[in-house]
């Protein structure tokens, strides 16, 4: 099945689900993106300079404290960036599985089984209004019988990217797919026969200038100096006129 075919699915089940969701409960899942993996718990900011790489991951959380864990069979899920101009690109190394690929291994949208660390292929999401570049979609698919798992209170990573900051400026990165119309949407998953809707949080990254910092020019520093001197010909005379 195509990648589009299995989106206009998915899309095609939420719409028919969207009344129902009113009085039914789901664990808090949250898709986000982790600006630092390196540091402890979810970043969403980073700041890097022109020429930097930098590697973040797409996570999805179950905020949900006790049982059961969240399960599904296949999620969708789009990268979005450069939504203020050519800001970064996607590079050197490229997707990789993350986490989530952990047995039960996934199946990539090639048809291949996955394992944490594995590249990943890009599907191309289209052109979406208003964004210079976008990374590209990624489907995976649990590969065993039984569905893929979010325990509780636990974060997972879908995958991860890598990218280099081309000049100053600020970027977005969105997880999420993108609608006919151009707006972007929550990643989809199926479970069963239910479809939670989650929530999505961006990543921001600032690409601030590397020039060198700028140094006070002669004229600043004179008249700092002549002030010093004028304060100290005021305490000294202050001084002389004291009373003893």
């Amino acid at each position: 099945m195509s990648f589009l075919t299995k989106l206009v699915a998915v899309m095609a089940i939420a719409v028919a689900l969207i009344g129902s969701w009113s009085h039914r409960s789901y664990a808090a899942l949250i898709f986000s993106v982790d600006m630092d993996p390196g540091m402890a718990g979810i970043q969403s900011t980073l700041s890097v300079t022109p020429s930097a790489t930098f590697t973040v991951d797409v996570v999805i959380s179950n905020d949900s404290l006790s049982p059961p864990s969240e399960s599904f069979d296949l999620l969708v899920v789009d990268t979005f960036f450069n939504d203020m101009g050519p800001v970064l690109s996607l590079g050197p190394t490229g997707p990789e599985a993350g986490t989530l690929a952990a047995p039960p291994n996934e199946v990539s949208d090639a048809g291949s089984v996955v394992s944490p660390g594995d590249p990943l292929t890009l599907l191309d999401p289209g052109t979406l209004p208003g964004f210079a570049s976008a990374a590209g979609g990624i489907i995976l698919e649990c590969a065993t019988a039984g569905p893929c798992e979010v325990p509780p209170d636990s974060t997972l990573s879908i995958f991860s990217l890598d990218f280099t900051a081309l000049t100053p400026g600020s970027s977005m990165i969105i997880p999420g797919v993108a609608s006919p119309l151009g707006d972007v949407f929550p990643p989809l998953f199926l479970s069963g026969a239910e479809l939670p809707f989650p929530t999505f949080v961006a990543g921001d990254v600032s690409v601030m200038p590397s020039g060198p910092i700028g140094m006070p020019e002669p004229n600043s520093i004179a008249l700092l100096g002549a002030g010093l001197v004028g304060l100290a010909y005021f305490k000294r005379r202050r001084k002389i006129r004291t009373p003893m």
